[in-house]
């Protein structure tokens, strides 16, 4: 079995509690708030210029490493 069907079993199998649900909430909301201005172009990050001149492509991996580094960029 591989990583990710290991991993979307236990995802679908959890039953967590209100306190973890809240967790999980206010980190989705942290990810959105820090990475949609980035690459919206709202904040400027002359990085992020040059990570799309290294990898130009829209294929959902590209676009992950670019999210994963906007999470980060702030």
């Amino acid at each position: 079995m591989n990583y990710t069907r290991m991993l979307a079993r236990l995802i679908v199998q959890s039953a967590p509690d209100n306190c973890a649900r809240e967790r999980a909430r206010e980190s989705v909301k942290d990810f959105l708030a820090v990475t949609l201005p980035v690459l919206s172009g709202a904040l400027a990050d002359p990085n992020l210029i040059a990570l799309r001149r290294i990898w130009p492509g829209a294929d959902p991996q590209t676009q992950a490493l670019l999210c994963g580094y906007c999470a980060h960029a702030l």
